[in-house]
């Protein structure tokens, strides 16, 4: 395959998948209740910042707008330093206004307040810190192109759901060149080797240069993009609980590379015409 087509792949597709990302959603109190999926999660070793390694539950969630459990539907988490006291107060806004947005609630809102602001998270090596990103761009485009490819595969089973919130709460916290298993303010401290293994094969995926970096995740292909409407439920008050993060597919559904690409491309050109290609590795 091409360099060319390495590049439209890898400049126009995140454009045009992010877009359904910011979807302008009326910003709506209801409340969240457990749902009645049983959780896909496992208990896994981890050690945020310089504070001591500690047991984290992490995964998908089903949870419901009603207290009768209806319409239950999988959430991840945005907030792995609050935990979640169901039934809440909740506020939704579209994944873009949370993650890029000022004011709140955000995800600048959430990353400047306790205990975030501690010195156990955000202190000492940067390589060892976490906490807020300057460049909130590049965490958004990283969250879609991780949902977009592997949310899917993520649901197959609880390690892959572990390793997905895993990845989710990387691109949340560190710079991209600390994404990892072993290295930056999130790091895991046990002996799960497959966990470890396909956390970091969705990581690796996520920032990867080279062509079709989707193609092979853990022996797996997850090349096909899926086109999502991002939900963010913020808690009110932002921190009373977990922040979550649902999906639903959107119009188009899957969406196959390059081929079907080049037709949504086309009409992409007139817009970001004579744009420079923003290299994905900046920080």
């Amino acid at each position: 395959m091409t360099h060319a087509t390495t590049a439209f792949q890898r400049f126009f597709a995140p454009l045009l998948l992010t877009a359904a990302a910011c979807v302008a959603l009326p910003a709506a109190a209801q409340s969240l209740y457990w749902g009645t999926g049983s959780g896909k999660t496992e208990s896994e070793r981890l050690k945020f910042g310089t504070t001591t390694s500690r047991d984290v539950s992490l995964g998908a969630m089903s949870v419901s707008t009603s207290s009768t459990k209806a319409n239950s539907f999988w959430v991840y988490c945005l907030d792995p330093l609050n935990g979640a006291n169901l039934p809440s107060a909740y506020t939704t806004t579209s994944l873009s206004n949370f993650i890029t947005g000022s004011g709140t609630p955000t995800y600048t809102a959430l990353f400047s307040a306790t205990p975030y602001t501690s010195s156990s998270y955000n202190t000492g090596s940067s390589s060892t810190q976490y906490g807020l990103q300057a460049n909130k761009t590049t965490v958004l485009n990283n969250l879609v192109e991780l949902y977009s490819h592997a949310y899917e595969d993520s649901l197959k089973t609880a390690q892959k759901s572990a390793a997905f919130q895993y990845a989710i709460w990387s691109i949340l916290g560190e710079s991209e060149s600390n994404y990892g298993i072993d290295v930056g303010g999130l790091r895991d401290t046990d002996s799960d080797s497959g966990f470890r293994t396909q956390a970091a094969a969705y990581l690796s995926a996520v920032t990867s240069a080279a062509n079709n970096a989707w193609g092979n995740v853990n022996n797996v292909d997850l090349s096909a993009r899926t086109n999502y409407t991002y939900q963010v439920f913020a808690s009110s008050p932002l921190g009373g609980s977990q922040t979550f993060l649902a999906v639903s597919k959107a119009t188009g559904g899957k969406v196959s590379e390059p081929a079907s690409l080049a037709l949504v491309g086309i009409a992409a050109l007139g817009v970001i015409a004579g744009r420079r290609r923003k290299s994905k590795s900046a920080a």
